[in-house]
């Protein structure tokens, strides 16, 4: 169950981090946003595997796909940063832009 991986993975996180990693991974796989983005976090921190930007951009792109809002603000930050991506402005405003009408929306 992605609930149960990503409630264990959570546990594990400080004490197991590449065993945490991998079970956010495995919850993402299932469907979960939360556990990309964790996955996302963990490797942007170096928390379970060294600092790999590529890696938590592809995890937050994941969670963006499956409607996580939080994901867009991380995927604006890395565009911003040319973190894990070619540094692009114009792509984040554009997602930035993206999220203000979405918050604005009734």
């Amino acid at each position: 169950e992605p609930e149960a991986l990503h409630i264990k993975a959570d546990m594990l996180l400080g004490i197991d981090n590449p065993k945490a990693l991998q079970l956010y991974i495995d919850a993402g796989e299932e469907g979960r946003a939360d556990a990309w983005i964790s996955a996302g976090s963990m490797y942007y921190q170096g928390l379970g595997s060294p600092k790999d930007y590529v890696s938590a951009y592809r995890s937050y792109e994941q969670a963006a796909m499956l409607g996580s809002l939080e994901a867009w603000k991380n995927l604006a930050h890395l565009y911003y940063s040319g973190h894990g991506v070619s540094q692009c402005t114009e792509t984040a405003d554009r997602i930035v832009k993206f999220l203000q009408d979405v918050d604005s929306s009734p």
